[in-house]
């Protein structure tokens, strides 16, 4: 434990009430004590900002009338108590419920760290009193906006209580002077996309409730990265499936979780009760079974080749090597990342094809790990063959390796279900890391394609569908047909835009004519337009 402000020591009287005891904890801006209360002989826990922090008024505010003030409202046993605020030498502080350590520590971070993931009993209990705790704060017109495994303590009874109000927002507040709307606020690794964008709604806690239900079962959330590429996944990228790291878990759990991450707000669960409820009935209709013939253990590393099916299991062999599938109609391009991947020890090149469509023939022969996926090919293009094979094999990985920098070609890719998008520029070293992190199940963006399209989505405005009633029923999809017909572009433009075929654009087009009532794209792009959509920064119709 760090040392504490040298004005706080064992012994230290404050308010003629609290005697400090013991330093429980130290942050960046302040430290965590146990106190005893000298009149009740009770212990509690007080939470102090200390230095620069404590002399900067927004600090002040939002520590005391963020996070004081809006605990104080809060009434429930899964809910760390504020009893008391107050001032120390200039040292603001809240004094709050004391919770014992667990067996494995103070809280959920510390057990995930202990036991690397939890059963799906155990899940469901923690679960439980989340949910609990967060329905109590919604109810109370409070989101909480920060929900991660730190804040989330376990006491030596087995009680979960949720805890750090901090950064709350208050719905039902006039003052938004420390949370307001535009700045995002939270942790990125459980940041929902809207909260990303600086919004922040019932719905982002629920998903950040689901990163932490898929970090509890799997052993980790499911981005991980730098904080500009988190924020990009979080936005863009599908979650990889549960059964790629527990393939025990059904998939009725992985559904119920995959809602609960929903990148639209309104596809996610209305409440947090109503998603702990999914949880409990999936799993007592979806137990688990482990069928003892199919059992296989082999002692040397997995080199002969294997027949690749959709249900084909990751595999847990730390010595085998990666076995990777070059898609790219370059020869030269070819042979030179062939010869720089034999140069490695943990790489092995197991085949190579120059389409799409030889991709899509043989990729259960050769049954690859990573596929390094060119864009511009013959035949089917290499957008549309990730789609395919993830749809099918969504255990693959698939990292673009591409000339194209565009946003539509990376956003795109990641619609598709890519891990990851590096350009063929890319240093050798950066290329090597990146199919290490890929083969992981982790994702990667090259540094100036995940700097850019951070700058994007920092941004990038409310959704349309949050705006315009007329729009709501359409899916992002049509949302973004829609988009580029406002526009003007033609069916075959927007086609090449998004690396669709004509023909599923001409269908997509009759899907949105018919949700908006109109009878033909001339009143669809008006109706665009009155939404907002296509329109340039003065307002005009593009």
């Amino acid at each position: 434990m760090s040392n504490p402000a040298p004005e706080l020591q064992p012994g230290v009287i404050l308010a003629a009430t609290y005697r400090l005891e013991e330093l429980l904890g130290k942050g960046g801006m302040g430290e965590v004590w146990l106190v005893t209360h000298l009149l009740l002989d009770e212990k509690r826990a007080i939470k102090l900002i200390l230095g620069e922090y404590a002399a900067n008024l927004q600090v002040r505010e939002r520590f005391i009338r963020g996070e004081a003030r809006n605990a104080l409202r809060l009434f429930h046993p899964n809910i760390v108590r504020v009893y008391d605020l107050g001032q120390h030498k200039d040292m603001p502080y809240i004094v709050m419920e004391y919770v014992p350590k667990g067996a494995y520590g103070a809280d959920l971070r510390s057990l995930l760290r202990a036991e690397g993931k939890l059963s799906l009993e155990r899940t469901g209990e923690i679960l439980n009193q989340l949910a609990a705790a967060l329905d109590h704060a919604h109810n109370q017109g409070l989101i909480h906006r920060d929900l991660k495994p730190a804040n989330i303590l376990l006491s030596d009874q087995g009680q979960v209580k949720l805890t750090d109000f901090g950064i709350v927002k208050d719905l039902k507040a006039q003052d938004e002077y420390l949370t307001s709307e535009g700045f995002a606020v939270g942790t990125p690794v459980y940041m929902s996309p809207e909260q990303a964008r600086g919004e922040a709604i019932v719905a982002s806690d629920i998903y950040a409730l689901g990163v932490v239900i898929y970090e509890m079962l799997a052993g980790r959330p499911p981005f991980v990265g730098l904080a500009t590429s988190v924020v990009l996944q979080h936005t863009t990228t599908p979650p990889t499936p549960l059964r790629h790291y527990d393939p025990s878990i059904p998939d009725g759990i992985s559904e119920v979780i995959l809602k609960a991450l929903a990148k639209p707000p309104q596809e996610r669960y209305s409440s947090a009760l109503e998603l702990a409820q999914a949880f409990e009935t999936t799993l007592k209709e979806n137990r688990p079974t482990i069928d003892t013939t199919t059992i296989a253990i082999s002692t040397t590393p997995a080199r002969r080749s294997r027949e690749l099916t959709q249900n084909t299991p990751i595999s847990t062999d730390t010595t085998a090597k990666i076995r990777i599938l070059i898609a790219d109609d370059h020869p030269l391009f070819r042979d030179g990342l062939h010869i720089l991947l034999d140069s490695v020890p943990d790489m092995e090149v197991i085949g190579e094809v120059a389409s799409g469509d030889e991709v899509l023939n043989q990729v259960a022969t050769f049954a690859p790990d990573v596929i390094l996926m060119d864009i511009n090919m013959p035949g089917i293009n290499g957008i549309e063959a990730t789609r395919r094979l993830v749809q099918t094999y969504p255990q693959l990985k698939v990292l673009i390796i591409t000339m194209f920098e565009d946003d539509d070609s990376v956003f795109a890719a990641m619609r598709a279900g890519a891990k990851g998008y590096l350009l063929k520029g890319a240093a050798q070293g950066e290329t090597l890391r990146a199919i290490r992190v890929i083969a992981e199940g982790e994702a990667f963006f090259g540094a100036a394609i995940a700097q850019r399209l951070m700058t994007y989505f920092q941004g990038i405005k409310p959704s349309i569908a949050n705006q315009s009633p007329l729009l709501a029923e359409l899916t992002e999809r049509e949302h973004e047909i829609l988009t580029l017909m406002a526009q003007r572009l033609s069916n075959p433009e927007i086609a090449t835009r998004l690396f669709l075929s004509p023909k599923t654009v001409r269908n997509q087009v009759s899907i949105i004519l018919s949700k908006l009532q109109v009878a033909d794209r001339a009143e669809a792009m008006r109706a665009a337009w009155t939404a907002g959509l296509g329109k340039d920064s003065e307002g005009t119709n593009l």
